[in-house]
């Protein structure tokens, strides 16, 4: 019995002492004094449990991750927080709701509802360079409206849906608009303004439809021209001879409707062409001319000849009529109607007074010399034909009862008489 009690002792020594000899010594409840190379864990593949009241409370797994039982539930991606005992637990939605509204984050502060940094700059995705207050690298969206006290300033583009609303706009760089741009007051563009659907070769006008949509010429819609193709008028002049227009055959310029073609002088209209019941009228100072050629006020001045039924004329002035010539000085009124002919050195008048009420009153007049005053008569006439020679007085009746009166003396050397007169001369 005694060597069964020796037999048993050796042998729960032998696996105390293996088991010493494999692991170490245990771990005390007092603490253990270890040395260099000493730790507690396992040495295979085998996860660590710590353990209180014989339940598990955290393991480390064999990947060196800290499970803790006390947080596993089904909810992922949880805050933690440390109270002032040092206990570690997970936040409920609530708690998170309340951590931020009652504490600031981080470097921000809470006032109200506000979060704000009092000092430094604020870097998103990047370390804030101190000359901006925010400083993002990448896209930044902002859903509603950003208002900016101070100058924006664009170093690439802007891009927007809808619109882009401000009272100052300036752009150092370049301002590329994808869509429509609006402008309400006025704009004023320092620089060239560049427009890629007036983009082409050569210089041309800019035209503008009824819708305010710009175009580039020397071309318009076809509906807008007489000859489609047809290029437009410069101030200068155009040149057809360097520049062929397909179509165009003849450089001409007016109107291929009813309408009138004006030309104006100072933003006043000047010159009327009509097509007035299939006549073409001109009126010079009228807008109504009544004849091919009507002049309005102002005076008619022709330095060269001027001819009436004839392209040729030999004189200053040469009606040419081949049935029935005639020219009529014409007084509307009851006044005085008169024609002159004048040298550098003489002038005669060929008249008719005014304010006649009969035929013995309506005096007509060759005058010599009207340049003098009073004028003098060389020869007048009455309504009935009879004739009065040296008066010089344009008042002077002439005598009714003979058709040629004369005051002065006759040379009858020169002069033959034949008269159906029965009597003496008076």
């Amino acid at each position: 019995m005694k060597t069964k009690k020796i037999i048993t002792s050796t042998f729960i020594l032998a696996a105390f002492l293996s088991t010493q000899a494999q692991n170490g010594p245990r771990w005390s409840p007092a603490g253990n004094s270890a040395s260099n190379g000493d730790f507690l864990g396992t040495t295979n593949a085998f996860p660590l449990p710590i353990k209180t009241n014989n339940i598990t409370r955290f393991t480390f797994d064999t990947n060196g991750d800290i499970i803790f039982n006390s947080l596993a539930n089904g909810n992922a991606n949880r805050l933690m927080s440390i109270d002032a005992s040092g206990k570690l637990s997970a936040l409920s939605g609530t708690a998170v709701t309340n951590l931020f509204t009652n504490n600031g984050i981080g470097v921000f502060q809470k006032s109200g509802n506000d979060y704000y940094v009092t000092t430094g700059n604020v870097g998103i995705g990047i370390a804030p360079s101190p000359s901006f207050k925010l400083d993002v690298i990448g896209d930044a969206r902002i859903s509603n409206n950003l208002y900016v006290g101070g100058g924006i300033v664009i170093t690439n583009q802007v891009q927007a849906a809808t619109q882009i609303k401000g009272l100052d706009f300036k752009v150092d760089n370049s301002l590329a608009v994808t869509g429509s741009s609006s402008f309400t007051g006025t704009a004023n563009f320092k620089g060239s303004l560049q427009n890629d659907a007036l983009a082409g070769a050569g210089i041309s006008k800019v035209y503008s439809n009824a819708q305010g949509v710009l175009f580039k010429g020397p071309f318009v819609p076809s509906a807008w021209e007489c000859v489609s193709g047809s290029p437009n008028w410069n101030i200068g002049g155009n040149n057809f001879t360097s520049n062929a227009f397909p179509g165009i055959t003849v450089a001409d310029i007016g109107t291929c409707d009813n309408a009138d073609f004006i030309l104006k002088s100072n933003g006043n209209p000047k010159i009327w062409l009509k097509n007035t019941q299939g006549n073409e009228f001109i009126g010079f100072g009228t807008a109504n001319p009544q004849t091919n050629f009507h002049f309005s006020g102002g005076n008619l001045a022709v330095d060269q000849k001027l001819g009436v039924g004839t392209t040729n004329p030999n004189t200053k002035l040469e009606v040419v009529d081949p049935t029935n010539a005639q020219v009529c000085i014409y007084s509307t009124s009851n006044n005085t109607a008169k024609m002159f002919v004048k040298n550098a050195l003489y002038s005669y008048r060929l008249s008719i007074d005014g304010n006649a009420q009969t035929n013995s009153q309506i005096n007509g007049h060759i005058v010599g010399n009207v340049n003098v005053n009073p004028n003098e008569a060389i020869m007048t006439w009455d309504g009935f034909g009879n004739i009065l020679l040296g008066d010089k007085t344009l008042n002077t009746q002439v005598n009714t009862g003979a058709k040629l009166n004369v005051k002065g003396e006759v040379d009858k050397a020169v002069a033959n008489f034949v008269s159906n007169h029965s009597g003496p001369f008076a």
